[in-house]
């Protein structure tokens, strides 16, 4: 992705400081800001899935024990990592794989209905042959 990409770039440049400045405090604090960075990334990835929906965000809530608004317009990045979410990096990506396979199955429903409904979306009944 491109921010794994991007941190990637980030990280390496930081490597290629001379011995004396990697030496600095600050390029060890900012080092680590950096690979805690890296490591949430498939953390944004999956509060970001599309599959998730009201169901799961309150299930997320209630595992979690804490309480946000996933409303784009306000949610910072900052603000995720003040709630410390990537500790429950395992409960979320459980959550997440949980909601992508419950989203086939409803996809694969509706084809279903499709294919049974007569005159459903204009088409006729397709009656498959056993």
């Amino acid at each position: 992705s491109v921010l794994s990409e991007g941190i990637e770039v980030f990280l390496k440049r930081l490597r290629r400081f001379p011995k004396n400045i990697r030496a600095m405090g600050i390029c060890n604090i900012l080092e680590a800001k950096m690979k805690e960075f890296q490591d949430s990334i498939p953390l944004f990835q999956d509060l970001k899935n599309d599959a998730l929906r009201e169901r799961h965000w309150k299930k997320l809530l209630e595992l979690t024990g804490k309480n946000f608004e996933m409303n784009p317009d306000t949610f910072t990045l900052d603000q995720l990592f003040a709630m410390e979410l990537h500790n429950f990096s395992e409960v979320i990506a459980d959550i997440t794989t949980s909601a992508v396979k419950e989203l086939s199955i409803e996809n694969g429903l509706k084809e279903i209905i499709d294919i049974w409904n007569p005159g459903r979306n204009g088409h006729s009944a397709l009656i498959p042959l056993l």
